[in-house]
């Protein structure tokens, strides 16, 4: 547990003064002493009424130099860092959302770079805070993902889980399962996270790009479809593997790996010949 909150505080750290740039004299981070807030699990439990009453103490004394006379003045946090720490938030609940278990972990936030969270607020801080303002025919455009179309991803992909057919993981049954799997996937607007007819496989989006957040939630969907419809054989040894990142595309490229081995092929087309003749 002490190891626990010790990492919660060093994430705490890396955010404030690796991601969003702070000093100790920057009214964001004086704002979070003045309310004793230094573990990352502190800043997630904000909600948007806590960020509008944000405030920080700014110091004066003689000379700039703190004093018997210095004085003490309380000011709200500029509207420019409650924007940051509501960013933080949604950045926060983007990530969530490409999780079948909805958990983002200490180490996520560990492993966020400034880069990262800037091109984040440029493009899904940027829509959303428009309220999705893109039109649909825009949205549809090639390389162009609005906030509108991961919400309406979100929304239906509870409901589709189980038009997805379950995989008992033989070889036998494999190409069945994997042409429905992928027609299904084209239809749910997901062919990407799979592979092509020609075994080519499109390249992941830019980090911290709507395009990117979509991408995400796709694959993290199509992995609680393996979790769910896949019941044994191989394939439950490639969800285990992709347990940690919970990556759809990487387990079904490993059952293909497997599958699709040539001496599995032979298999297949020896059951079925001997099928054909029986």
């Amino acid at each position: 547990m002490a190891d626990t909150r010790q990492k919660q505080k060093q994430a705490f750290t890396h955010l404030f003064k690796e991601v969003l740039i702070c000093t100790a004299k920057s009214p964001l981070w004086l704002a979070m002493e003045k309310e004793n807030i230094d573990s990352i699990i502190d800043v997630l439990s904000l909600t948007e009424t806590d960020l509008a009453e944000l405030t920080y103490e700014e110091v004066s004394g003689s000379s700039g130099i703190v004093s018997t006379t210095e004085t003490r003045v309380e000011k709200k946090l500029p509207l420019k860092d409650r924007k940051l720490l509501l960013h933080v938030l949604w950045w926060r609940d983007m990530l969530a959302s490409t999780r079948s278990d909805g958990n983002v972990t200490t180490e996520d936030w560990l492993n966020l770079k400034a880069e990262e969270f800037d091109q984040f607020r440029l493009t899904v801080a940027a829509n959303r805070a428009r309220g999705g303002t893109k039109s649909e025919s825009s949205s549809s455009a090639p390389g162009v993902v609005t906030t509108s179309r991961v919400d309406k991803f979100l929304s239906n992909i509870k409901l589709e889980v189980t038009q997805y057919p379950k995989f008992d993981g033989s070889i036998d049954k494999w190409l069945p399962f994997k042409r429905r799997v992928t027609a299904l996937a084209r239809t749910h607007g997901m062919s990407r996270i799979l592979e092509h007819d020609d075994g080519s496989v499109d390249p992941e989006p830019p980090s911290g790009t709507e395009d990117r957040w979509l991408y995400d939630v796709q694959n993290g969907f199509l992995y609680m479809v393996w979790t769910q419809q896949i019941t044994g054989g191989q394939a439950l040894l490639s969800i285990c593997k992709h347990e940690p990142t919970q990556d759809g595309h990487g387990v079904f490229l490993d059952m293909v790996a497997f599958y699709e081995l040539k001496h599995n092929m032979m298999v297949v087309a020896q059951n079925d010949m001997q099928l054909s003749m029986d």
